[in-house]
């Protein structure tokens, strides 16, 4: 979290909630507990991908499937974060959507400041927000206004039930749970800006990453024609078994040949730089070749260095192999060396088994339902703006399949 501060400060944004590694570790252990009641919480991105895809009886072109994703995703997680009561209501759903986006813009501003001092690009990037401009206020207010009779309701119910009421799981009964956070489980005494700004952070971690990566894996379905077929056969066999019922954990744990096609998605769609670390040893610290960092400076992982390297991958690691990764029996949530977008160690993203079911939840629907092409049927050169994947491709194509199961 530390690293990240030069580029994006999230302590500006989120001021209630500036300890964030403390958030991530109280999100793992409870999304460890929840994995189970979670991917239930998925479900609800069939109806979300019927309402913004639809039938396709006739080919229809999505050209913005970032979009598109992120009014899917937004369902699914919305409920998991607000719980019920909440997540039906447009401006929360608004601010998944749109979140991220309010101040992505502070990524891509190039650190050269920071060849002559880290500090002072950070002192540049920070200056709107130091003169007051911070565009989580309004998505704050918004929060607060949503929650408040839910907090007030439930800590009611609590009290004049005692022993009979049964909590309601979801990610604000966790900070509700917090005895620091509701002292004596008072309703005039919740620290609900705390409350507020951990949810956002909870959106920030979420939400656009997971959208990015879904679309991609998609691209790839569509550009990958030679294994639509096994993927296509796997799910049949997985939708056979649960009597096209409701998709449990351990479902998703069967749906390894679709794991690996999404770990392969994410090894070859990726920036190139990614995962800054703050070096905090003493005084300098010595690799094995002899490079030297120096105590307080950030060092950047090149993503191309590891996904690429025959060494670390196997063979023809430039090129794209579905099941690469089912033949080492290493599924995508895997903390391993060859992927590290999802950190390591106890740093890794808490969220990310959250992450791959989601992105599972729609690629399984979504073979199951549709065929998928592009406008093109090519597949074009990767661009970059910098260290920085150009996500921008010709329009993803949905079309009914002819052998629907569903």
């Amino acid at each position: 979290m530390e690293a990240t501060k030069p580029q994006l400060p999230l302590h500006y944004i989120f001021t209630y909630s500036p300890d964030m590694t403390k958030g991530a570790v109280v999100l793992k252990d409870w999304m460890a507990k929840k994995i189970d009641w979670l991917t239930t919480r998925l479900h609800s991105n069939i109806k979300a991908i019927d309402m913004y895809i639809g039938d396709c009886v006739e080919p229809k072109v999505i050209r913005d499937p970032v979009k598109v994703m992120l009014d899917i995703i937004s369902i699914p997680f919305s409920s998991v974060a607000f719980g019920d009561e909440c997540c039906h209501y447009d401006d929360i759903l608004d601010m998944f959507r749109n979140l991220t986006a309010s101040f992505s813009k502070l990524i891509v501003i190039p650190p050269l400041l920071s060849f002559i001092h880290p500090w002072l690009h950070q002192q540049f990037v920070t200056i709107p927000f130091r003169f007051g401009w911070n565009p989580y206020s309004k998505y704050r207010d918004t929060i607060i206004r949503r929650i408040r009779p839910v907090i007030e309701k439930r800590l009611n119910d609590r009290k004049k039930l005692g022993d009979d009421w049964v909590a309601p799981m979801d990610l604000l009964q966790v900070f509700l749970d917090n005895p620091r956070v509701t002292p004596d489980f008072d309703p005039n005494n919740v620290d609900i800006n705390f409350i507020a700004d951990s949810l956002g952070v909870f959106v920030i971690a979420s939400m656009n990453t997971t959208s990015n990566r879904t679309v991609t894996a998609l691209y790839d379905l569509a550009w990958r024609k030679e294994y639509v077929q096994e993927l296509y056969k796997e799910a049949q066999e997985i939708n056979k078994q649960c009597n096209c019922n409701e998709l449990t954990y351990h479902d998703f744990n069967k749906m390894v040949k679709l794991d690996s096609f999404i770990k392969e998605s994410f090894r070859n769609f990726d920036d190139i730089l990614g995962l800054p670390h703050i070096c905090i040893v003493k005084s300098i610290y010595t690799f094995k070749n002899g490079y030297q960092i120096p105590k307080g400076r950030t060092a950047i992982l090149n993503f191309l260095d590891t996904h690429y390297d025959e060494e670390i991958q196997g063979r023809d690691p430039m090129k794209f192999y579905a099941f690469r990764h089912l033949e080492r029996k290493a599924s995508a949530t895997k903390i391993e060396r060859n992927l590290t977008i999802f950190g390591n160690g106890k740093h890794s993203c808490p969220g990310r088994f959250l992450a791959v079911n989601q992105i599972k939840m729609v690629l399984h629907h979504v073979i199951l339902k549709y065929n998928i092409t592009t406008e093109t049927g090519k597949i074009p050169p990767k661009r970059y703006l910098g260290p920085v994947l150009n996500r921008v491709y010709d329009g993803l194509v949905f079309e009914k399949r002819k052998d629907n199961v569903n």
